[in-house]
């Protein structure tokens, strides 16, 4: 303290440290936060700091500390005139304040006591397995739970997203890489919804600091939602933190569901899992992936997604209907077959004078119908071939050139857009759903 208090003197030998407040070494110093309810809602925090002495559970011993950010701005203040219409304009980085118990790096700005602020969080008891791709594994400890919703997974031969262990339980070893984990349920749950549980390219993640030494892993995870006080499920305690009267019991979260993570992964030491992967707390995902060749996109539901590989195919798949709308030209050209099939109809309409023009330039056109065929034009119908033209039926009386009249072609319906779908320009189609320049109102789905 005499070494600090010979600086504090240089920088103002007539510095009063009783009229500026407490004086103390600027540290950095270890904390614990013990309140991280901020009525201002600028993420100032409690901590208590062990080399200051006190009790930790005595609120009198915490220390009031500020939150910073790595950037944040804003407007110049001094450009502001009187009026109340007149505002600042902020921006910057954000990212909640930690949970009660996280381990920060307290600094005093200036020495003063009441310029705390935290510049840094540590990784305790090496609980740091999830972050910053909620990982997978294959140590995870087996539970009725687990079992009844994969009952073929078995701990060291199948993957399955992991939580952090349990510090308060006393074990042989703390090394990390031997401790089995609790699967983290609720990824799980999403994964095998997305038919992905087994997949460990497109469901598992394999991005966690913990992988190896120095691991190549960058990347943010959220901290999820509380699964046990949620105020969008418990309204009593959505209007105490809505007026700034929730207590730091009410926030106090034990458990949390998955949260959002956003990935940037150079890869293992044998140079898999290089990849760049975005996935939200529910499951929806964008991957790019460069050890597979491949982009993935994929709903949480698993009912839509696009693969994208390196050798040039693209696959799509979707439960639902596939609608496209091009106001412009819609060309498909395939250097190989174009197949098409559907389990109802095949509709194809050309509304406009250019018709229906359909050309085999090597091949034949043949056509099958399992219940009968009909032809009709309004106009003449040509038939020219340049040999034979070959009619027969397994009754040969039933050939008829002139009548009895023929049967009439039934048209493709035409569907009402305007009321179904609300559409703006594209009022009727052959199709169901014809998308358009948003605002679009889809249909109502």
């Amino acid at each position: 303290m005499a070494t600090f208090q010979q600086y504090v003197n240089k920088i103002d030998p007539n510095l009063d440290v009783n009229k500026k407040g407490t004086i103390v070494d600027p540290g950095p110093y270890e904390g614990i936060i013990k309140n991280n309810n901020d009525v201002r809602r600028t993420g100032r925090m409690d901590v208590f700091i062990p080399t200051f002495g006190g009790e930790e559970t005595d609120p009198r011993s915490w220390i009031p500390v500020a939150y910073m950010s790595p950037f944040m701005g804003q407007t110049n203040k001094a450009l502001l005139d009187k009026q109340e219409s007149t505002a600042l304009y902020s921006y910057g980085m954000w990212m909640t304040v930690p949970d009660p118990g996280a381990k920060v790096v307290v600094t005093f700005l200036e020495g003063a006591r009441s310029k705390g602020v935290v510049i840094g969080c540590l990784i305790d008891n090496v609980n740091n397995h999830m972050v910053p791709g909620f990982a997978s594994s294959k140590n995870w400890i087996k539970t009725a739970e687990v079992t009844e919703l994969f009952p073929t997974f078995e701990p060291q031969k199948d993957f399955l997203p992991v939580l952090e262990y349990n510090p308060s339980v006393k074990r042989d070893s703390n090394q990390p890489i031997s401790i089995a984990r609790p699967v983290n349920i609720e990824l799980a749950k999403i994964l095998k919804e997305q038919g992905l549980i087994s997949d460990t390219i497109r469901g598992h993640s394999f991005s966690t600091s913990h992988r190896e030494g120095n691991s190549a892993v960058y990347g943010f995870a959220t901290p999820g939602r509380s699964q046990d006080k949620d105020p969008a499920k418990d309204s009593a305690l959505k209007t105490r933190m809505q007026n700034g009267e929730a207590t730091q019991e009410d926030l106090d979260i034990r458990k949390r569901m998955p949260g959002h993570s956003f990935v940037l992964d150079d890869g293992d030491i044998a140079g898999e899992s290089k990849l760049v992967r975005l996935r939200t707390s529910t499951g929806h995902q964008l991957l790019l992936n460069d050890t597979d060749g491949m982009i993935y996109v994929g709903t949480a539901s698993g009912n839509a997604w696009i693969e994208m590989t390196n050798n040039g195919n693209i696959h799509v798949y979707n439960k639902g209907s596939l609608n496209i709308h091009s106001e412009g030209n819609f060309n498909v050209h395939a250097g190989g077959n174009i197949n098409m099939e559907a389990t109802g109809g095949i509709n194809v309409s050309s509304m406009g004078a250019g018709g229906i023009k359909v050309q085999a330039a090597e091949g034949g056109v043949d056509i099958y119908s399992e219940l009968g065929t009909n032809n009709e034009s309004a106009g003449a119908v040509h038939t020219k071939a340049g040999t034979n033209i070959t009619m027969t039926s397994e009754n040969p009386e039933s050939i008829h050139m002139n009548g009895p009249e023929a049967n009439a072609a039934v048209k493709p319906t035409r569907n009402d857009l305007l009321t179904g779908n609300n559409n703006r320009d594209v009022l009727n189609s052959t199709s169901t759903t014809v998308p358009e320049h948003e605002p679009w109102n889809r249909g109502g789905e």
